[in-house]
């Protein structure tokens, strides 16, 4: 009986703590996913592409590790990033983690410097041609740093 107790006690511990984790409010505003969105694929169902070495799928051409990343959300990486859904809450989620890495600033630019560069992207912002080819991406997709 006791063990039933913890278990059902521990069970919905998990449970409030997802529950609140899924609630928190978006950390990328709209404005802002659409600018990654355009960036990646213009946002049109684009599959899996050979990116420099490793394979990125769907919308914002998510790669396994960065879907490892942002909690590995849905049924598996490529059906994720095949969802516009799943991999919007993908996105928000590796956002979520990431934002406080040293140098990124809550905005666009940081945004997408995380989701195009990884995790020490931001940290990158001393070279000028790394700055310069984010603000290059983001105002072919008609984006600014404050989207």
């Amino acid at each position: 009986m006791l063990a039933t107790v913890t278990t059902t006690i521990s069970l919905l511990t998990v449970l409030s703590c997802v529950e609140s984790y899924l609630l928190q409010p978006d950390v990328v505003s709209q404005d802002c996913m659409q600018c990654l969105c355009n960036i990646s694929s213009w946002c049109t169902f684009k599959g899996c592409t050979n990116v420099t070495g490793f394979i990125a799928c769907g919308y914002y051409q998510i790669s396994q590790d960065y879907y490892v990343d942002c909690g590995s959300p849905g049924s598996d990486w490529k059906t994720c990033a095949d969802d516009l859904n799943c991999a919007t809450y993908c996105v928000q989620s590796y956002m979520r983690r990431y934002r406080n890495q040293p140098h990124c600033h809550y905005n666009c630019l940081s945004y997408a410097m995380l989701h195009k560069g990884g995790p020490s992207a931001c940290g990158h912002v001393d070279s000028s041609n790394y700055l310069a080819h984010f603000w290059g991406l983001m105002a072919k997709a008609g984006c600014h740093e404050n989207s």
